[in-house]
């Protein structure tokens, strides 16, 4: 009996031992838990709502070379795009990458070539793909308010189209975006009549006429208008939605909407973003559910939801640079630009040097 109550008590205890050291590796190692690293994958259905995993890059680690997940480094990644296939493509705001990732989040950069002067994007901020694979990037460079200095479109074929701006106001490009029903681009930034020193944001079809760049320009309206942004309005983010209506951010703190007719009204007044932080406010990316009825925003250091007119934050703050994955406030985030996934289970976001998901559901 004595014998029996010791291998009992033996095999026990080296359960409990061992028990014991699984649970101290995932506490301790919180961060290998949630990222996808080179031989990992994980589904979203086994990780809670509003969890943050990483899944290309390293937030706190920046560089230029491809590779599988976080073995892959992202150098200051900004524009996003998220094709019907999951592939996605983004722009890096440092250095000239265009990179790729694919559904299983391996990056590779894109050649992009020179254009007919020998140029090659240079601090992309934005880009889009369209179907038949023309691949739009916005640049910029300097100091605020990062004077775009050319424009990129490469064809299938590898022509690279760089159009002039028009001639009629000075033009700064700020978003780039798709309309969801026929895979044309939109353009926002601000205009400055520099003869009689007046600004105006804009809202135009990303489209080459006569070899200059922009077409159907929409102004904001300076009396619709909240009084801190008469002053050099500028539309610093867009979206298109599927409903036709465009939702356009004006200095990165008032959200309006542009219906198909043209009514252009501010939404969710009340609210504020943020800590406005930056010089045109915080909130930096804007999207919407294919019914319109769910809008989610990127702002300073959390991601919110707005849903029948109430706020909800998902994840952040987080106090510090804590580069952590995690469960809602457990997050750190400073989301630069969020895409919606196809069936709306997921926000996928560029963050410092990182390729990020959100699981919504």
């Amino acid at each position: 009996m004595k014998l029996n109550y010791l291998t009992h008590s033996t095999l026990v205890i080296g359960c409990l031992l061992t028990a014991c050291s699984k649970e101290k590796s995932l506490v301790t190692h919180p961060q290998e838990a949630l990222s996808v690293n080179n031989n990992t994958s994980l589904a979203s259905g086994a990780l809670k709502p509003l969890t943050v995993i990483t899944v290309a890059g390293k937030v706190s680690e920046g560089f230029f070379y491809d590779g599988q997940g976080t073995d892959a480094r992202l150098n200051s990644p900004e524009g996003i795009d998220l094709l019907e296939n999951g592939t996605f493509y983004i722009a890096e705001n440092t250095g000239n990458g265009t990179r790729k990732v694919t559904p299983d989040y391996y990056v590779s950069t894109v050649n992009i070539p020179p254009s007919k002067n020998g140029e090659k994007p240079s601090g992309a901020i934005r880009v889009k793909v369209q179907k038949d694979g023309t691949i739009n990037i916005l640049t910029r460079v300097g100091a605020y308010p990062f004077s775009n200095i050319r424009v990129f479109i490469v064809k299938p074929n590898g022509d690279v189209i760089t159009p002039a701006f028009k001639n009629d106001y000075r033009y700064t490009y700020l978003d780039l975006e798709k309309d969801p029903y026929d895979d044309r681009l939109w353009v926002s930034g601000i205009a400055t009549d520099t003869v009689n020193n007046k600004s105006f944001g804009i809202l135009e079809r990303f489209t080459v006429r006569n070899g200059k760049i922009g077409t159907e320009t929409f102004k904001t309206p300076i009396d619709s208008l909240t009084d801190d942004n008469k002053v050099s309005p500028q539309i610093t983010g867009f979206f298109c939605g599927y409903n036709g209506v465009k939702y356009i951010v004006i200095n990165g703190n008032a959200i309006y909407k542009l219906t198909p007719s043209g009514v252009f009204t501010q939404i969710y007044k009340s609210l504020r973003f943020g800590h406005e932080t930056t010089i045109t406010g915080s909130l930096t990316s804007i999207v919407a559910t294919k019914d319109s009825r769910t809008i989610y925003i990127a702002d300073v250091s959390t991601i919110r939801s707005i849903s029948n007119g109430v706020t909800r934050t998902l994840v952040g703050p987080q106090p510090g640079r804590q580069y952590m994955d995690g469960t809602g406030n457990q997050a750190d985030v400073h989301a630069k630009q969020l895409a919606l996934s196809k069936d709306e289970s997921a926000l996928y976001f560029t963050d410092r040097n990182a390729l990020r998901k959100l699981i919504l559901r």
